[in-house]
């Protein structure tokens, strides 16, 4: 996946498949999956960590899959009150997820936010 464009440093992870992980903020995550989806990436898995105890707050991970093989990006939600963007909209199966890494770590995404009226813009 070519996401020189982007402008965003990519680190190579010791896997047995090529994958590679890239640190992202909440609007850099949306773009991230939306040009992954355009060069037609798969959404393999979404999940977040309490990273609290190291004092990282919480990450909220994102893996796509491609013909070059797996990306992650990792977004950094540093308190309780932070959100982090809808992925539906650019990866439909993301809904299901996002609503597990809800129950699992309670953060929101900004779409559930907003219609219950609790966050504006």
């Amino acid at each position: 996946m070519d996401l020189s464009r982007l402008k965003f440093a990519t680190a190579t992870l010791p896997a047995g498949v090529p994958a590679r992980r890239c640190s992202v903020d909440g609007s850099g995550l949306l773009t991230s999956c939306r040009v992954a989806w355009e060069q037609g990436a798969r959404l393999v898995a979404l999940w977040g960590s309490d990273d609290r105890d190291r004092d990282r707050g919480f990450t909220l991970a994102v893996v796509v899959r491609d013909a070059d093989g797996l990306v992650m990006f990792e977004h950094t939600l540093p308190d309780g009150d932070s959100t982090y963007p809808d992925l539906s909209v650019v990866f439909p199966v993301a809904n299901r997820m996002q609503r597990a890494t809800f129950d699992l770590i309670g953060k929101s995404i900004q779409r559930l936010l907003q219609r219950n009226g609790l966050m504006t813009a």
